[in-house]
């Protein structure tokens, strides 16, 4: 659609409560103009490693003559990383004594952060992970998926989390 990588950029990362949503409009060789108001992709894949593996598999379906010729289900010739952008540890964020008088706006801002979308996030992007490691062990191919998961902390070592 001939969007510039700079509007992909910052429409990616558009996180809601943290940066802007982000406008701009592309225009193709017709001259008709399309146009976008994005924010964060990971509002619906925060772990976009299943997208990834969904669209090579169409590609394969297709026959696209860039892939070579393999069926879409051997994952034994897929190699997957997936690379997360760390998580902080939730139990430092509240605990269920303090949550259950909690109302609506204390889910979304309560001590400087955001539980309920922390919750969402974290969720979302752990699901995907379970469910790929999963479908590659069934298939005989885990050691073709390693989702490497880095825990925030105020430490100089962190703890790597990874479904190996």
């Amino acid at each position: 659609m001939n969007a510039l990588l700079s509007d992909i950029c910052i429409s990616t990362s558009a996180a809601p409560t943290y940066l802007p949503a982000h406008y701009f409009k592309t225009e193709d060789s017709h001259g008709n103009i399309k146009e976008f108001n994005l924010i964060d992709g990971g509002v619906a894949a925060n772990n976009p490693a299943l997208v990834a593996i969904g669209e090579v598999s169409k590609q394969i379906f297709k026959q696209d003559p860039d892939f070579f010729p393999i069926k879409p289900m051997d994952y034994g010739r897929f190699l997957v990383i997936s690379l997360g952008t760390g998580s902080s540890k939730f139990e430092e964020k509240y605990d269920a004594q303090k949550a259950k008088s909690w109302g609506v706006l204390d889910w979304l801002l309560s001590s400087g952060s955001t539980p309920l979308v922390d919750i969402f996030t974290r969720a979302s992007a752990d699901m995907v992970d379970i469910h790929i490691a999963s479908v590659f062990k069934a298939l005989h191919s885990e050691q073709n998926y390693l989702r490497i998961q880095v825990s925030k902390c105020r430490h100089l070592i962190c703890t790597v989390q990874s479904n190996q």
